[in-house]
C-alpha cells in the first residue's frame, strides 16, 4: 500500500523507506521461492545420506557384478554408501519406471542397459517417457559384442553353414532369449535379416532359463555376451560360429566378426550399461557422478577388473553428451528392427 493510517485515523502517504522495505521484502520472498537455500545447500553438501542405485535385473550376472563393483567404489570417493536394489520385471520397466517417479535429487539413480532404449517402441502404454524423464549421466561399461552360439550336437561350424542348415525342409531351429523386446532377441532377428536363416524365438523370462534351454537343446541358437557364455564354449557344451562386435574377441580369435563375413549388426557391434537420472536432477549434482565415476572408470586397475570378472566389457565413463547421442542413437536402431521384424507384446 503506497498510504497509511495515523494514530488520529486520517491517512498520510507511507515514506518512501517503508516502500523500499516492502519492495525488498517482496523480491526476498519471489527469490527464495525460485531459489530456496536450502536446495542449494543440498547441492553443495551432496551426498548427506545412502544413495540408491536401482537395477532393473536380477541379482547376478555381469550387470550386478558392474553395479556392485561400481557403486563401492562410488560410495567411498563421495564418502556415503551407495546402494544397489534389483527391481527386476517386464524387460527392465519395473525399476525404471520406479526411479522415474522418484524425487529428482541425486539420490535414485538408474543403472540399465539397451532395453531402455528398446522398451519405446514396444511398450505403448508405460508410465514414463524415457526422452523426457531421464538425463544421461555416464556409461559404466561397453560391451564389445554378442558370440553367435550353437548347442554342441547341432552339425554347423560356421554362420554360413547356420544359414544354409535352417534352410532343409527337414530341419527346425529355435532360439532363445530372455523375453520381448530384449536386446538379445533384436540382435537375434537383425541377424536373421542379415543373414536369411530361418530361426523361431522362443522367449524365456531372463537369460538364465534361456541359456539353460540352448544348453538342454530345447533351443539351438542364442545370441549372448561373452561372459554368459564363455565357460560353457571352453567346456565344449556350446560352440561359438561369430561374434558382432567390430574385432574378434581377444578369449575366442578364431571366432569371425559377423562384420568380416559382410554382415551387418549396427546398434550391437557394441552395447552399454548406463547411467541415469530423473531429468530434474539439478546438473550439479550429476556433474559430481560424472566426475567421480570418469575418474573411477579410467583408472588403471579398472581395464584389469573387467577382463577378469567381465570379458567382453570395458570400462567406459564417457561424457554425458557422447552417452546421450549413443542412446538416441539406438532407440532410432530398435525401433527399426522392431517394425520390421513385426515384435509386439501382448496385453
Amino acid at each position: 500500500m503506497l498510504f497509511e493510517q495515523t494514530a488520529a485515523g486520517t491517512y498520510r502517504r507511507r515514506q518512501p523507506y517503508m516502500l523500499s522495505r516492502w519492495v525488498a521484502c517482496t523480491l526476498l520472498a519471489i527469490v527464495s521461492t525460485l531459489f530456496p537455500l536450502s536446495a542449494v545447500r543440498a547441492q553443495e553438501h551432496y551426498p548427506d545420506r545412502p544413495i540408491h542405485m536401482v537395477v532393473p535385473f536380477s541379482t547376478g550376472g555381469t550387470i550386478d557384478w558392474i553395479a556392485r563393483s561400481v557403486a563401492a567404489q562410488l560410495g567411498q570417493r563421495l564418502g556415503q554408501p551407495v546402494l544397489v536394489e534389483n527391481k527386476p520385471g517386464a524387460n527392465g520397466i519395473v525399476g525404471t519406471q520406479f526411479v522415474a517417479h522418484s524425487d529428482a535429487d541425486g539420490y535414485t539413480l538408474l543403472l540399465v542397459t539397451g532395453s531402455f532404449a528398446a522398451n519405446p517402441s514396444i511398450y505403448h502404454h508405460l508410465t514414463y517417457d524415457a526422452r523426457r524423464d531421464f538425463v544421461p549421466v555416464t556409461a559404466f561399461a561397453k560391451g564389445t559384442g554378442m558370440l553367435v552360439l550353437v548347442n554342441a550336437t547341432v552339425p554347423v561350424h560356421s554362420v554360413q553353414e547356420l544359414v544354409s542348415w535352417s534352410k532343409r525342409k527337414d530341419v527346425h531351429l529355435n532360439y532363445g532369449s530372455p523375453g520381448v523386446g530384449n536386446t538379445i532377441q533384436l540382435a537375434t532377428e537383425l541377424f536373421k535379416m542379415g543373414t536369411g536363416a530361418r530361426i523361431t524365438d522362443i522367449p524365456y523370462k531372463g537369460s538364465a532359463p534361456a541359456l539353460n534351454a540352448l544348453l538342454g537343446n530345447q533351443v539351438q541358437v542364442m545370441l549372448l555376451p561373452p561372459p554368459l557364455a564363455m565357460q560353457f564354449v571352453h567346456n565344449g557344451r556350446l560352440r561359438a560360429i561369430g561374434f558382432t562386435g567390430t574385432s574378434r574377441l581377444p578369449e575366442l580369435p578364431d571366432v569371425p566378426t559377423l562384420r568380416e563375413l559382410g554382415i551387418s549388426m549396427k546398434g550391437f557391434e557394441q552395447t552399454w550399461v548406463g547411467l541415469f537420472a530423473p531429468a530434474a536432477t539439478p546438473k550439479a549434482i550429476t556433474a559430481k557422478l560424472y566426475t567421480e565415476l570418469h575418474q573411477i572408470l579410467s583408472a588403471p586397475d579398472a581395464r584389469e577388473a573387467f577382463d577378469k570378472n567381465a570379458p567382453g566389457y570395458l570400462p567406459d565413463g564417457r561424457s554425458p553428451t557422447e552417452f546421450a547421442a549413443e542412446v538416441r542413437s539406438d532407440m532410432e536402431v530398435y525401433a527399426h528392427i522392431i517394425k520390421i521384424a513385426g515384435i509386439t507384446v501382448a496385453h
